[in-house]
């Protein structure tokens, strides 16, 4: 059974692995290249609107979380070619999953980023 890969850190500064089930993956739109973890249903509830994607495990097979996160390597890249502070974009994308697209916000304006990586304002 895969468990939640977020780690507690206890009063001593430990961290203590949560050995909760896997409920969804979560990928984070910072960093250099795009990655997917498990969490837990808690975390899943905890979780940010902006700079991750998530996708439930009962719904997502090996195959379509490997095109998912190839898709966000599409508009990582789009956005670091477009924008030199793609780095502090990456932190307020957000994913529409019922319309498959990326946004953000960049100097008041909304950015919509599609699948295939096209931009447009």
């Amino acid at each position: 059974m895969t468990t939640c890969k977020i780690s507690w850190i206890d009063g001593h500064g430990n961290p203590t692995p949560d050995d909760h089930p896997a409920y969804a993956y979560a990928i984070c739109f910072a960093g250099p290249e795009p990655k997917a973890f498990p969490i837990c249903a808690e975390h899943f509830d905890r979780r940010p609107q902006q700079g991750w994607m998530f996708l439930r495990c009962a719904e997502t097979t090996p195959e379509q979380l490997a095109a998912k996160l190839a898709e966000v390597a599409v508009v990582l890249k789009a956005i670091e070619n477009a924008f030199r502070d793609h780095g502090e974009i990456v932190t307020t994308l957000r994913y529409h999953p019922s319309d498959n697209f990326y946004s953000f916000v960049r100097w008041g304006q909304f950015v919509g980023v599609e699948a295939d990586g096209y931009i447009h304002t």
